[in-house]
């Protein structure tokens, strides 16, 4: 059998789906990046913090929204990105099929899978074709650095569809940057503004401070304090879709941005921002008081409050030194 896939189509291990994706897609075009310096490249984390009357337990996000990293990360590569949806198997056979002929992998969106993160999470699984055989069998990245595994394309496609219909996520690289440097600096600047000064006080330092403002307040406003603190753990501490984790990314980007910028405020800020996930880790350790039922709910609220103030403190200055680069 004939099989046609793309050069340095093995599969790096990550920890972050949309970025890993996009990682295992860009060293395709020789490009080497980690998900964790996609994850920051693409200005990924965020903070959200959004309640309304009606909602029984606050919505809290510390990322941007699905799709954003590769969208941002395309753009400033100078690279062009489509999202297809792909209702039918013939639809998608003919766009891998003509996607790869041009030299393209072919990521797939799906619905994400992973039953212990609550509905609402700003996340997708995907996969990465790099390759297909005369058969219909395409090529998926498998395990670091191992040759692609063929599978059919008919039993992944209704695999994939049974969450919803697929999308495919196309990113077209022409020609690869030469001023890493310059693009890094840029992104790093744009995305601390958008931390400091987002267009909604919910969003960004803004929104840490007014979850501060807020949870000392919530047994007036919500039917089930407990429930709200479970709901702020479960979805916090998931192993790669949480804030915390998202946060972790964060600093590992930073750790391999100083080798591309090596200067003080970037080796700075993986200290402050090392400080911050200290109060992260105190915030979740007394809403899970909270969410266990234990007496002192309103300390343990209050206490959280004060940890929130103390993180958003130092993300703003992590923030603010970088919009200085």
């Amino acid at each position: 059998m004939t099989t046609t896939v793309l050069p340095n189509g093995g599969q790096w291990a990550g920890t972050h789906p949309e970025s890993t994706a996009l990682s295992n897609s860009l060293r395709c075009f020789g490009l080497d990046f980690s998900d964790a310096f996609l994850f920051g490249l693409g200005r990924g984390l965020n903070f959200l913090y959004w309640q309304s009357r009606k909602m029984p337990a606050p919505l809290v996000r510390g990322r941007i929204k699905p799709d954003g990293i590769v969208k941002n990360v395309t753009e400033l590569l100078g690279a062009r990105c489509e999202v297809i949806e792909l209702p039918t198997l013939e639809l998608t056979r003919s766009l891998v099929r003509r996607e790869l002929a041009s030299g393209y992998p072919v990521m797939i969106r799906l619905g994400f899978a992973d039953s212990s993160l609550l509905a609402g999470a700003l996340e997708s699984d995907y996969v990465v074709i790099v390759g297909m055989e005369h058969h219909d069998y395409v090529a998926m990245a498998q395990a670091a650095e191992s040759e692609p595994t063929l599978v059919p394309l008919s039993s992944e496609f209704a695999r994939w569809s049974e969450r919803g219909v697929p999308q495919a996520v196309v990113v077209r690289l022409e020609h690869v940057p030469a001023h890493l440097a310059h693009i890094l600096r840029a992104s790093m600047r744009r995305h601390a503004a958008e931390i400091l000064e987002p267009p909604v006080p919910y969003l960004g330092v803004h929104g840490i401070e007014r979850f501060a403002q807020d949870i000392i307040r919530w047994p007036d406003r919500l039917r089930d304090v407990s429930m709200a603190a479970s709901v702020f753990v479960q979805s916090w501490t998931h192993r790669y879709a949480g804030g915390d984790g998202y946060r972790s990314l964060y600093r590992r980007f930073l750790v391999e941005a100083f080798d591309i910028l090596p200067c003080k405020i970037i080796e700075e800020s993986v200290r402050t921002m090392g400080r911050a996930a200290v109060y992260w880790k105190g915030v979740v350790a007394s809403l899970r008081e909270v969410a266990s039922g234990a007496n002192g709910v309103d300390a343990f609220l209050r206490e959280a409050s004060r940890l929130l103030r103390e993180a958003a403190r130092l993300e703003r200055g992590a923030m603010e030194a970088i919009s200085e680069l």
